[in-house]
């Protein structure tokens, strides 16, 4: 009985996190990404991504990103991730290409009835005019309560992005969602998130509505 109350008062604060900031936002997006996991090993998984986001209140077609990735287990309590990313982003009316390369090690660990994840994601940037290196910290908690028919799990995260580049912090991903999952081959997501990015100096904070849906093999 807790954990449903638990679960009833986290998807009430969810909905309303929702409509107070994603509905009243001045600067509106919609994220939505498909993964597709395929089971190789029993240490090693191989998978597909496609994304597509809609930025400007949701009235443009601004970024779409497709990639693949292989994650090796080689400890219970580690995963080693290597992908390779192509993105489209919409600049002043123009395409605007990027390759990305990344090795992505991720600790997980539990604490009580929490599970927790720590990812280093190091990204290798090649643009058509420049090439930089970027790290993506994210820490993540959940907890999942099953429901016989589904699984509902909710989570928090935090991601923050620094430029070897620029030499500084330049974005912060602070996320609240719901993952849903139906059985082992197919499950989704939904979030928000407050995204805080710093543009020529200056700090702008954009909210994000996003789902994910993740078919597996």
């Amino acid at each position: 009985m807790n954990k449903i109350r638990f679960l009833y008062l986290f998807l009430l604060f969810f909905l309303i996190f929702l409509s107070l900031n994603v509905y009243s936002a001045d600067k509106g997006e919609l994220w939505n990404e498909i993964i597709v996991k395929y089971k190789a090993h029993k240490v090693l998984n191989l998978y597909l991504s496609f994304e597509q986001k809609f930025v400007q209140d949701f009235s443009l077609f601004g970024t779409h990103n497709y990639g693949f990735g292989a994650v090796v287990k080689p400890l219970s309590f580690l995963d080693i991730e290597m992908t390779y990313l192509f993105e489209q982003e919409k600049e002043n009316n123009v395409w605007e290409n990027e390759h990305r390369l990344g090795l992505v090690p991720k600790l997980k660990w539990k604490l009580i009835t929490l599970d927790f994840s720590l990812r280093n994601r190091l990204e290798y940037r090649i643009f058509e005019t420049k090439n930089e290196w970027r790290l993506r910290e994210q820490i993540k908690i959940k907890r999942t309560f099953d429901l016989i028919v589904i699984e509902l799990t909710p989570f928090l995260a935090e991601e923050m992005f620094i430029s070897f580049k620029e030499g500084e912090y330049n974005q912060n991903r602070l996320s609240i969602g719901l993952t849903l999952g139906f059985n082992k081959h197919f499950e989704m997501s939904l979030y928000y998130m407050l995204n805080s990015r710093k543009e020529q100096g200056i700090w702008e904070q954009f909210h994000i509505l996003g789902t994910e849906f993740e078919i597996s093999f």
